[in-house]
């Protein structure tokens, strides 16, 4: 699914090839008594989750390992088949859990269901923080670009391809788009599928314009982009692809970015992806409360591609994990960086790297659901009427 063409490629894998290097060599001298919580997948909350999740020590356990950004498909491959080697790790080191911003599929939850929840109890999938895909551009002379939905689809489709046509200067466009599988991407053309046809949702960019293969962006009739089109993998790179080339553009989570300067990110529908815009766009998404739905992890992921209030493109990053884990360590663990996450100790930190914290329905929904033991589901982490000892995500081979 990769171009031949090494030149339209921009890789920016070292910042996670170091991570993989470094944990691999604190696994081979972790015993298995010593076990760390082990994850990693979508890059757009992976500074965030190495600010918070990392902090996490059980009465001097080891906590959490540094998340591995690789993509959110990347992500929900390594957890779903328990294969470390998608993040660089030697085989055999236990995947605990994963980030992901492309929601699980419901083909993932009935495979996980059928092959997976008899062992490690059942799948869940909640909503970590929310955020906003910023769409960064480089428009020399423009200092405050607004693009309606309309003619944001119409840019990342092909179907216009200089700036001119829509009220900028006599410029080329340049499109930065996400290569690998990614769950900004997913979110992103998830908004543009809403407002036109070109685009269906999808976390493979040429995917969502109905390519079966990424060469066949400027090779084909129908939606396809010029020629100057690039390609790069990871969060990272979009942002330092788009402002080294003058008429680029592409779209970025905002921990990448500085969401709130117009100079840097385009306004979409006349609005900057602010906190108070994405917040108005998020408020009419309900919470699952009827059981069905509480025990449904597809019914946890937020989504509004089309708004009528606020910011245009938003929706949740999420978390993926199982109820049940072997190692009591890595249960403990998970359960305090959980607790830490939606009881508001780290809701500082989520501001800071550009995210906003779930709205409080939202938080003690999860907390009821899944923190706390008393509640009838039984859905908690770790409850003990459903993971006795010895049971569940096993525990890695990393001696």
């Amino acid at each position: 699914m990769q171009r031949s063409n090494p030149m339209k490629t921009f890789k920016f894998k070292a910042l996670s090839a170091v991570v993989a290097a470094g944990m691999m060599a604190m696994a081979g001298a972790a015993s298995a008594q010593e076990q760390f919580v082990v994850g990693g997948g979508a890059t757009l909350p992976q500074h965030l989750y190495n600010d918070t999740f990392t902090l996490t020590d059980i009465n001097g356990l080891p906590g959490f390992e540094a998340y591995i950004g690789v993509g959110s498909g990347a992500g929900k491959r390594a957890f779903f088949n328990n294969d470390a080697t998608e993040f660089g790790l030697a085989s055999g080191i236990t995947v605990d859990y994963a980030g992901s911003d492309s929601l699980v599929s419901s083909t993932e939850a009935a495979n996980y269901k059928l092959n997976d929840e008899p062992d490690f109890g059942p799948l869940i999938q909640i909503p970590s923080v929310l955020t906003s895909v910023t769409v960064p551009y480089n428009v020399p002379g423009v200092l405050d670009l607004n693009l309606t939905s309309e003619q944001l689809a119409a840019i990342f489709s092909g179907a216009v391809t200089n700036w001119e046509d829509v009220g900028g200067p006599d410029l080329d466009i340049t499109v930065v788009y996400r290569q690998d599988g990614s769950g900004t991407t997913e979110i992103f053309t998830r908004h543009l599928a809403a407002r036109s046809s070109a685009f269906t949702a999808d976390n493979v960019f040429w995917e969502a314009l109905g390519h079966a293969d990424e060469s066949d962006l400027d090779t084909r009739p129908g939606n396809y982009l010029p020629s100057n089109d690039l390609g790069t993998e990871g969060s990272a790179g979009v942002p330092q692809v788009v402002y080294s080339i003058p008429g680029a553009i592409g779209y970025v989570s905002p921990d990448y970015t500085d969401e709130d300067d117009n100079t840097k990110v385009a306004r979409i529908n006349g609005l900057l992806p602010t906190q108070v815009n994405v917040q108005a766009a998020i408020e009419t998404v309900p919470v699952p409360t009827a059981d069905e739905d509480r025990q449904n992890p597809l019914a946890w992921g937020i989504s509004n591609p089309n708004p009528s209030a606020g910011y245009s493109i938003v929706a949740s990053t999420n978390l993926i994990l199982s109820q049940c884990y072997e190692s009591e360590d890595d249960t403990a663990s998970i359960r305090d960086a959980l607790t830490k996450l939606y009881n508001g100790t780290w809701n500082s930190k989520i501001v800071q790297h550009g995210f906003i914290p779930l709205p409080p329905v939202w938080a003690n929904a999860i907390t009821a659901t899944f923190l706390n033991h008393a509640d009838p589901l039984e859905l908690s982490v770790g409850n003990p009427a459903e993971c006795p000892a010895g049971f569940g995500r096993p525990i890695g081979d990393v001696d």
